[in-house]
């Protein structure tokens, strides 16, 4: 099925003729800090041809931002070569925050690739521990041709990775599953004036203490 965002990337490469296309899926996500990101290359053409000699690809990301953790999803027909975790020495993606990369390569000398499938046809998917800890940091993933078909233009689009915002703490203080101002607006009111332990919870019902002014913590930080 193609998304709005593929709709989007076809109508910017619409005037530059027959064109090998990889986008990568989703184009911008956020993950908590130590979770595992996972972005897919999809593929296509315009104007649409499943009868090429195959494609090369490259992927770069930052080693310090994000780890490789593996690939899977890999589109097998006429697979040639896999080769991921390399050292980017040559800066070959232009872009200086990227120091790592990996290569995927199909071939069809018949010219018969993809073959008859749907697009846009899913290649491949990696997946990256974010090493990033700090809310709203952010690291990318870029793609490149290593080849592409003969008479055709590559276009690739990359993935941005983005640490996720820490949720606003709940005013739930006494953790009963709703908000309300008889009993959480009590326990607030008498924090800020300095109630802690049995003060600060006498009369509001079954309350852990602890957990309470923890909470509450969090809630005035």
């Amino acid at each position: 099925m193609k998304t709005l965002f593929a709709a989007l990337m076809l109508t910017s490469v619409a005037a530059w003729g027959q064109t090998q296309i990889a986008m990568m899926v989703p184009h911008e996500q956020e993950v908590a800090p130590g979770s595992v990101a996972t972005v897919a290359v999809d593929y296509m053409t315009l104007p649409d041809n499943q009868s090429l000699m195959g494609l090369g690809l490259t992927l770069y990301w930052d080693s310090s931002a994000l780890q490789f953790e593996g690939v899977d999803d890999v589109y097998h027909n006429r697979i040639l070569a896999v080769s991921f975790f390399e050292h980017d020495d040559g800066n070959e993606d232009g872009d200086v925050q990227t120091d790592m990369l990996g290569r995927i390569a199909w071939a069809d000398w018949s010219g018969n690739w993809p073959g008859d499938e749907p697009v846009p046809l899913r290649l491949l998917s990696v997946h990256f521990l974010s090493l990033m800890g700090e809310a709203g940091d952010s690291s990318v993933v870029n793609v490149r041709a290593i080849s592409n078909a003969v008479g055709y233009d590559f276009v690739g689009y990359g993935a941005t990775i983005y640490v996720q915002e820490e949720p606003a703490p709940s005013l739930d203080v006494d953790n009963d599953g709703r908000v309300d101002a008889l009993s959480d607006g009590m326990l607030l009111m008498r924090f800020m004036f300095g109630f802690r332990g049995e003060a600060l919870v006498n009369g509001i019902g079954d309350v852990n203490v602890t957990e309470t002014e923890e909470r509450l913590i969090r809630i005035l930080e």
